[in-house]
């Protein structure tokens, strides 16, 4: 089967299949499909107590697939789930400092840097620097 000019035309979001995830409202999952297979990925924690209006955010594409905009759209499912559904005040995440491409895509969804965090991640036999990015609503 051969690729589509715009892949994103396959690409179905929706939330993780999880049984249990409905009635977890501290987690938040959704998955990317394309031609059956999962291209990623995205979740969100959802702290609790002082840090019930804060999530913690991931993302995951597979490397065949970035720069096609699936980050993007995993992304803006989470978002409009923390700002539109759950009310959260801020998001944060941690990325490589080597990612350019992602700490591009976060910036430009109201993300903004806020500090490194040296020696954070081991990777490929090495330790690597992580960025904190976060973004607040209102601001």
């Amino acid at each position: 089967m051969g690729h589509h000019a715009d892949p994103l035309d396959d690409v179905r979001t929706g939330p993780a299949p999880d049984g249990d995830s409905l009635s977890d409202t501290t987690f938040h999952a959704f998955v990317a499909e394309l031609h059956g297979e999962i291209v990623g990925a995205a979740g969100m924690h959802v702290g609790n107590r002082r840090r019930s209006r804060v999530g913690d955010v991931g993302l995951s594409v597979h490397d065949l697939w970035t720069g096609q905009g699936i980050g993007r759209a995993l992304m803006q499912a989470l978002l409009d789930v923390a700002d539109n559904y759950l009310g959260l005040k801020r998001l944060e995440l941690e990325v490589v400092t080597d990612n350019e491409a992602a700490i591009q895509l976060y910036e430009s969804l109201g993300f903004k840097r806020e500090g490194i965090k040296r020696s954070s991640m081991f990777r490929g036999g090495v330790f690597v620097d992580t960025l904190m990015m976060g973004r607040v609503r209102d601001d």
